[in-house]
């Protein structure tokens, strides 16, 4: 089976990815890397084929290019490709002669230099602000800056094995740093019930598809964990999978079935079993829980003996394939666990699937040059494609179930002793290999031979540090074959006696002992040097602990424990000490030098993309701020060039392809800072305290130019205002004369030191910055006073880049930032606003309404608070919203009524959410619907913030209806920047395109469209998360750049009947009425997105009004909006029929507040009579028990009455990001929390003491004493 396909691959699609089995020609899929060939290296060598093997590693080294002007999967390439080389690299040691002219294995090799480099292309998507990677990159220029930053949980989880073990074979731990700090930041962001989504965005952390499973989009996530954890021996990854595999048992799991549910809350949200989820049993045998293991896959086998092979989605409850779903393209996952049960269990069952899989294939798949895809499991009919997997992962399981003898599975009996080219023992090839998901197997016993972990403790177990007296004489060949086998000895050479003189035997002898002493001589200086290395990093190793707030002796210790060890040595350790102090502290130096570097504001020339990073060719703080002074002040002006800041640009440079790409790969040092870093040339100076308007002077200068401006890196040394009347911020520019004393004062004081300079103001004349509203004068500093003198080891810089944890954990230096210092600034005026017009203007009364209440059916979840003496037993609940309560107001007679409400939800933070957020809430009586809308309107205008004034959007705002909504754009909340609409297709062009009989075919015209590429890979990842809901259906994009749209339609046609020009776009999606709506919206949405159409800054708001008052999710009734929405009038009646479908026909008088795409707050007119409010909530089946309070209320002769809730901080984070409605709205809250619910900077939540406990009756687990 494996050698039809593999001849077939090699004779009909070499060089190219894939085989197409039925035409017998190939396909490039996923990058043009001959994919099925490397795919198949380790497969030959599981095979015992050596000979094929050195033939295949020849032609993968002939043809395969790492910098191919491609985009790629980042996942697919790192599991097929950098994983199948690793896997090649590895197993080829087995044979002496395969590896005979690899000098260096096994930490090096040509298979291992190539995987290398692939991985080197891959680390540009992992730059994010989570560290988690993108989904796509292009090998050769990296990221480009228009990527959708959306990927899919399994793309963020699958890295740790091939990077962590590139890391251990090549000394360099980058790969496996990016990886685990992937996997922390995907563990983060788990749901309060412990469950992950399917795609999220690598930017902000926020999840985009939050159905969870264990199939598609996810599933190689938790294998990893579970692998990773054995392979890496790092106990806190199998913690983190029995974590989630607990919560998939609880949530997920039905029987013996695995649904897709939602994140939040565990509902079922897709009954349907994927053939990807098969390889679950296989990780629970790994992890030692076989008995469940062999339950699940007695249930799945149901579904094998049934049609031969699993489909790709089998509907659980109709027990048959899902329509449009039901291929097999011969995946391994089902295979895979046959394997790991049969090795458990020797349970002849196994074997016994395994051979009707096998009889399967070989019936329906085979064709002439390989196997296809079976395109339906119920009919066995083809379809031409051969996956590269199944030369990687299907055949080899296969093979391996049935070859119980195979050296894969060996228990020892094949192990090799090994000392390596790094001076390093290890035991190879003894068993327990660890696959990877694409069935590349990895030697844990490999990386002992050359990882950093092994080194440092076999060196200095050791103790390889001689005093030139004594040493062991090892000496390790650096090339491989035979002599790679053996410990290398060095041997005493004699001199060979013969007969001649005395003196020519006297010269013989001092020229030995001249060569034994300069060898003993090299061989300690090599032992020292290493010693110093080990001494640096222990010194790196310290500082990065100690900036995090850690203890850490690292160095002290190693020093100790060399000390002891050569007691008769103290001064040359001591004396190498010193010299790694100050290695260190140079490259500490360096570092801060280039971090700053690369933050410094220069300017950027308007010359279509002609542009020149200036951090490519300097490294120096002094030279780059010069060079952007020098052009943006002198060149540019006199060029009467355009520009703004950025890069440094050259006019004559050409476009560069390069400018739309980002491929700079992360960096793995902790970004702290220190000082001094500046150069001597640089004066900084901060805060003056000037007159009652200007409160500032924030410039650095140079003593030999003249080039003044406001920079963001002025706040180096700086603090809080001295004077702190403050109506705007305004600036002076301070001047330092070059011989003054004070410029000595300044350089040794640490930065965001507070000072007060007093000076003289002086005319700038023609020296004017226009820039500045001060820009006419400057100020020549005569006297300077040290107020406060800050810490040396300043943990960050204000509005110099440093990571989010560090940001969190030091916020009150960073609140000195100058985007926090805008945002609070523009929050605060916002607020201030809104409440004049509310009470000013309007005649509201702002009430308080209290924090510790009771729960409130449905919703979110709340929070609890204990209750102490006399009510234990008992808890608060911290409220969502004050909705009970301005309800309530409203039957007190406080007809307007408003709050700047502190809400909280149990739902975790996410980029749009915190655990306790503040909503702007608005309630009054005797309104309606078109009144609320309209106050909302008028408040949210009157309160917008003068400085944004370009971007305030004009009243009144449009009103479109719910139904509208969905039929001209597919969603509920439509981004208005965006004027494509769904239309119908009312010819029959497309009617070859139709299933059935009820089918309906819509588009999308997409002006402009054309001009922006659009990617397989990009297509291929929307038609996976589209089809990850039931409501996805197919479509197609037709664009400019692909010359073929339908093969059984020309291009021509399409563009004449929709009027298309080169620059537009055509989506067309066709199916089922609902679904193809919801298809579009979401498309419409990523389309416009990668168009940067999403990105504008301007802001449109409109009403989303006539929402159905229910919806129907789950088999049962709920409110679209809440249980208290009022029905309209002419819809009342039919509140009290049984017909659910009736039910559903209501509609509520429910309103959004729409903007640029995202709901930016919602009200309804409330139900006033006490009755109709209780027939509602037992319609919904909510208990009346707990809400007889308000029913009470309401019957006591309520007022009509409606209101609405503005989400302040997410309104308040599009404000500040030019109508960005994306922005995480921790970026506008003063002591934000982290998505899991901490605050770094203060360490809560904290535990409680024994005391307090008794107090209030309770008993607190820990994480650990949960499990």
């Amino acid at each position: 089976m494996f050698y039809h396909a593999y001849d077939g691959y090699l004779n009909h699609a070499f060089p190219l990815d894939e085989l197409k089995p039925i035409t017998c020609v190939g396909q490039d899929t996923w990058g043009s890397f001959s994919l099925s060939l490397i795919d198949a290296l380790d497969t030959l060598l599981v095979m015992g084929n050596t000979t094929e093997f050195r033939r295949a590693v020849a032609l993968v080294l002939e043809k395969v290019r790492d910098d191919a002007n491609v985009n790629v999967s980042v996942f697919e390439t790192n599991i097929r490709v950098v994983g199948g080389l690793i896997s090649a690299h590895m197993l080829a040691g087995r044979h002496k002669d395969l590896v005979a002219d690899w000098e260096g294995y096994p930490c090096d090799g040509p298979l291992l230099k190539l995987a290398v480099k692939m991985a080197d292309r891959l680390m540009p998507a992992f730059n994010t602000e989570t560290g988690m990677p993108y989904g796509t990159v292009n090998l050769k220029y990296g990221v480009h800056k228009d990527e959708t930053p959306i990927t899919c949980t399994a793309g963020v989880g699958t890295f740790i094995i091939e990077f962590g073990t590139l890391s251990r074979l090549t000394g360099d731990d980058k790969y496996e740093k990016v990886a685990l700090k992937a996997l922390d930041a995907l563990w983060s962001t788990r749901s309060p019930i412990g469950l992950v989504g399917n795609h999220i965005n690598v930017q902000t952390g926020q999840w985009t598809a939050t159905d969870s499973g264990i199939g598609a989009g996810v599933d190689s996530y938790f294998e990893y964990l579970a692998k990773a954890a054995y392979l890496f021996k790092r106990p806190s990854l199998m913690k983190q999978f029995h974590a989630h595999a607990t919560a998939i048992n609880k949530h997920v799991r039905k029987d013996d079935w695995f649904m897709w549910v939602s994140m939040a809350k565990g509902a079922v949200s897709l009954p349907i079993f994927q053939s990807l989820e098969a390889f679950w049993p296989g990780t629970l045998t790994m992890v030692g829980d076989v008995q469940d293991a062999s339950r699940i896959m007695l249930t799945y086998s149901e579904v094998i003996r049934k049609y031969g092979f699993p489909p790709e989605f089998y509907n659980i409850h109709n027990e048959e394939p899902a329509d449009k779903r039901a291929a097999f393209p011969l995946r391994p996952e089902m295979v895979e666990s046959l394997m790991y049960l049969y090795r458990a269990t020797k349970d002849e069952t196994w074997l016994e699937l395994g051979a009707e899989i096998v009889d399967a294939i070989e019936s329906s798949a085979r064709t002439k040059c390989g196997y296809a895809t079976i395109n339906n499991v119920k009919e066995h009919n083809i379809e031409d494609r051969m996956e590269s997997f199944f030369l990687a992962e299907t055949t080899k399981y296969l093979y391996l179930l049935f070859d119980t003898k195979n050296f894969i599975h060996s228990k020892g009996d094949h192990a090799r002793i090994l000392t390596s080219s790094k001076n390093l023992t290890c035991i190879l090839f003894g068993g327990g290999y660890i696959f990877n998901t694409e069935a590349h197997p990895v030697d844990p016993g490999m990386l002992d031979c050359c990882s950093i972990q092994a080194k440092r403790e076999q060196e200095v177990g050791e103790k390889e540090v001689n005093n030139g007296d004594h040493h062991e004489k090892r000496e390790l060949t650096e090339k491989g074959g035979e002599k790679y086998y053996e410990n290398q000895y060095g041997k005493e050479e004699n001199l060979i006696e013969f007969e001649v003189d005395e003196k020519m035997k006297e010269e013989a002898e001092r020229k030995r002992q001249e060569e034994e002493a300069q060898k003993k001589s090299e061989e300690s200086r090599k032992a020292m040097d290493k010693v110093r290395q080990f001494l640096i990093n222990a010194h790196l190793k310290d500082e990065e602990k100690q900036r995090n707030g850690e203890t850490s002796e690292s160095a002290k210790k190693f020093m100790d424990q060399l000390l002891k060890a050569y007691p008769n040595h103290t001064s040359e350790m001591e004396s190498l000490n010193k010299e790694a102090l100050i290695e260190f502290e140079e490259i500490q130096h360096l570092n801060d030098i280039r971090e700053i570097v690369r933050d410094i504001p220069i300017p950027d020339v308007f010359c279509e993309g002609c542009c020149y990073p200036l951090h490519e060719i300097v490294d120096s703080v002094a030279l780059r701020v010069l060079m952007a002074d020098v052009y943006e002040y002198h060149i540019y002006p006199k060029r009467k060039v355009n520009f703004h800041h950025g890069p440094v640009c050259w006019i004559e440079e050409t476009p560069r392809i390069e400018d739309d790409y980002k491929n700079e790969p992360p960096s793995v040092h902790t970004d702290k800072w220190k000082s001094p870093l500046y150069d001597s040339d640089m004066v900084v100076l901060s805060n003056f305290v000037g007159d009652d308007e200007t409160e500032a002077v924030r410039k650095f200068g140079f003593n030999h130019l003249l080039a003044p401006g406001y920079r963001k890196l002025d706040r180096l040394i700086a603090g809080q205002n001295v004077a702190t009347r403050r109506k705007k911020s305004w600036y002076y520019e301070a001047k330092i004369e070059e011989n003054s004393e004070l410029k000595q004062i300044l350089k040794e004081l640490p930065y965001e030191s507070v000072i007060r300079v007093d000076g003289t103001v002086v005319d700038r004349g023609e020296n004017r910055n226009n820039k500045m509203k001060t820009g006419d004068i400057e100020i020549n500093v005569e006297q300077l006073t040290v107020l406060n003198k800050a810490s040396v080891n300043i943990p960050m810089l204000p509005d110099v880049k440093s990571t989010e944890k560090t940001r969190l954990k030091y916020r009150y230096i960073d609140l000195r930032s100058d985007k926090l210092q805008r945002a609070l600034r523009i929050r605060s005026e916002f607020v201030h606003n809104l409440r004049k017009f509310l009470v000013e203007k309007s005649g509201f009364v702002d009430v308080e309404t209290p924090t510790l209440f009771r729960r409130t059916p449905g919703g979110a979840t709340e929070f609890v608070v204990p209750a102490p003496p006399p009510n234990h037993g008992m808890a608060y609940s911290l409220p969502q919203s004050p909705q009970q309560f301005k309800q309530l107001l409203m039957v007190g007679g406080i007809d307007r009524y408003f709050q700047i409400a502190r809400c909280y939800r149990d739902e975790g933070s996410k980029g749009d959410r915190q655990p306790e957020f503040t909503q702007v809430d608005v309630e009054m009586s005797f309104t309606t619907q078109e009144g609320v809308m309209q106050l909302i309107e008028d408040m949210i205008l009157s309160a917008w913030p003068e400085s944004l004034i370009h971007i305030k959007p004009k009243s009144p705002f449009p009103r479109i209806s719910y139904s509208e909504a969905m039929t001209k754009y597919g969603i509920d909340k439509p981004d208005m920047r965006v004027s494509w609409q769904i239309e119908d297709v009312k010819t029959n062009t497309f009617d070859f395109l139709k299933k059935n009989d009820g089918d309906k075919i819509r588009v999308i015209v997409c002006r402009g469209a054309g001009k922006t590429p659009i990617s397989n890979s990009t297509k291929d990842e929307w038609k996976r998360l589209v089809q990850m809901n039931e409501n996805g259906r197919n479509f197609a994009i037709c664009h400019p750049s692909h010359k073929t749209w339908f093969k059984s339609l020309k291009n021509e046609q399409i563009l004449k009947e929709f009027g298309l020009t080169e620059e537009d776009a055509l989506v067309v999606c066709w199916g089922e009425s609902d679904g193809v709506y919801w298809t579009l919206g979401q498309l419409r949405n990523h389309v416009a997105e990668i168009c940067g159409l999403r990105s504008k800054n301007v802001v449109t708001a409109h009403w989303v009004v006539d929402f159905p008052l229910f919806s129907f999710e789950e088999g049962h009734l709920v409110p679209t909006h809440h249980p208290f929405t009022a029905p309209v009038d002419k819809d009342k009646g039919m509140l009290y029929e049984k017909d659910n479908d009736r039910l559903l026909q209501i509609t509520g008088q429910h309103y959004d507040l729409v903007i640029n795409g995202v709901e930016m707050g919602g009200g309804s007119i409330r139900i006033e009579n006490s009755e109709m409010q209780r027939h509602v909530l037992k319609v919904l089946g909510e208990s009346t028990e707990e809400m007889e309070h308000l029913l009470n209320a309401l019957s006591h002769g309520a007022p009509p009455h409606g209101g609405f809730a503005l989400g302040l901080d997410r309104f308040v984070a599009m404000l500040t990001s030019d109508g960005n409605p994306l922005t995480p709205v921790r970026d506008v809250i003063a002591f934000p929390k982290t998505k899991n619910g901490k605050d770094l900077m203060s360490d809560a939540p904290t535990t409680l003491s024994k005391k307090q406990l008794e107090r209030y009756g309770i008993t607190l687990l820990s994480n650990d004493e949960k499990s």
